[in-house]
């Protein structure tokens, strides 16, 4: 009888786990508006917007996985863990399932509409993961907010970038 309970359970538990990580279903117009806020266009080349994204990423403490210019594409990954206070506190309440930290995975593409224009688009899921080390709760970010402020410090980084460009050709130096 115990056994039958503690298996109902744990398949409930699974089952509600598994629930937990599903990506939020969007509606055409939604998809449309996400599209656009993960998208820029920079006035500026390719190889200007490219390594001022890895600049920007870096800086941000994004651990850049894969960075290829001639496939125009960045793959970055970024953990923050929680303070030591609410790990306790999640312990002593929660288990060994307390939340240890959250992740971030990000992916951006690069096209060059033309010598002088780029255009980026990024996707961003989040995780958590716990004391043991297990990752769940992996969904996409849907939030424009967050694609706007990622997109807004780029932006300044790129702009950054390109007038140290002029500056060094109006100098003379390469």
């Amino acid at each position: 009888m115990v056994g039958k309970f503690a298996m109902c359970s744990l398949a409930g538990a699974l089952l509600l786990a598994g629930l937990g990580c599903a990506a939020p279903v969007l509606t055409p117009d939604q998809v449309m508006a996400l599209r656009q806020a993960q998208t820029r266009s920079f006035p500026v080349s390719l190889d200007i917007t490219f390594n001022a994204t890895k600049t920007y990423l870096q800086d941000n403490f994004y651990q850049i996985r894969q960075a290829s210019r001639e496939n125009g594409m960045i793959s970055a990954f970024k953990a923050q863990d929680v303070s030591a206070g609410k790990q306790f506190w999640g312990t002593v309440l929660v288990g060994n399932t307390a939340k240890k930290g959250d992740q971030f995975e990000i992916t951006l593409t690069f096209e060059a509409l033309d010598q002088a224009t780029t255009q980026v688009r990024c996707n961003i899921t989040h995780g958590e993961s716990n004391m043991l080390g297990s990752q769940a709760g992996v969904a996409a970010v849907t939030d424009p907010a967050q694609y706007k402020s990622l997109l807004d410090g780029l932006s300044v980084e790129v702009e950054r970038q390109n007038m140290i460009k002029a500056m060094r050709k109006d100098s003379g130096a390469k």
